[in-house]
């Protein structure tokens, strides 16, 4: 099941813990409870209370939202990371020009202009297939 299984279940089906399989159990990560929870206003208190329970009490931490949380659905907007990843393929080939680590090229990739990684990849040897498969990740 997935978090949002689970937190459906918590609001709108109302199941209760003892109706899950172990494997089901098992995959209930109250971290991953809390933070969706959170992420609506209205439950940012209840959250930080909760969160202090151990994170091995999985019952207990989903027996409490069972029986706070109202029987209506909830939309939380879950909000994704705006960090910027590039492919393993050129960070490594930008890492193995500067002799650095894939981090450090990662912030090389960020300060050059276009052009020079694209003078990179030519001191590189790299074909025109890849150089072009990997300056559209560029901006």
């Amino acid at each position: 099941m997935t978090p949002w299984d689970f937190i459906k279940n918590l609001t709108v089906n109302k199941t209760g813990w003892d109706s899950y399989t172990e494997n089901e159990k098992n995959d209930f990560n109250s971290y991953m409870a809390h933070k969706v929870l959170s992420m609506d206003e209205k439950y940012i208190e209840l959250t930080n209370l909760v969160q202090k329970l151990p994170p091995a009490e999985k019952k207990q931490i989903y027996n409490v939202y069972l029986n706070i949380l109202p029987n209506k659905p909830l939309y939380s907007k879950y909000i994704k990371s705006t960090i910027k990843s590039y492919s393993p393929d050129l960070l490594t080939h930008i890492a193995f020009y500067f002799e650095c680590s894939k981090k450090e090229a990662s912030e090389y990739i960020k300060i050059l202009p276009k052009q020079e990684i694209e003078n990179i990849f030519n001191e590189l040897g790299l074909d025109e297939k890849l150089k072009k498969t990997l300056l559209k990740e560029i901006k």
